[in-house]
């Protein structure tokens, strides 16, 4: 039981990215490079969307090219 237990309480290390083009896997990659440079604690993808946010609470940035990440400062 105490094995059971203890394999259920850890988190998956995994990630599927199957519903994102090359492009917006090359996207989320460069935002959570960005992110890590400028400090921001969130970077995920929705729906084929990139996101990032820079504290909890705080508004979320969609991220549609290489430009909107200039926008994390």
């Amino acid at each position: 039981m105490e094995a059971r237990s203890r394999l259920r309480a850890k988190e998956p290390d995994m990630r599927f990215f199957d519903n994102l083009t090359p492009w917006n896997k090359r996207l989320l990659w460069l935002a959570r490079a960005r992110a890590e440079e400028v400090g921001y604690r969130f970077a995920w993808q929705n729906n084929g969307h990139v996101l990032v946010r820079k504290d909890e609470g705080d508004k979320v940035i969609r991220i549609q090219d290489e430009c909107d990440l200039e926008k994390m400062v």
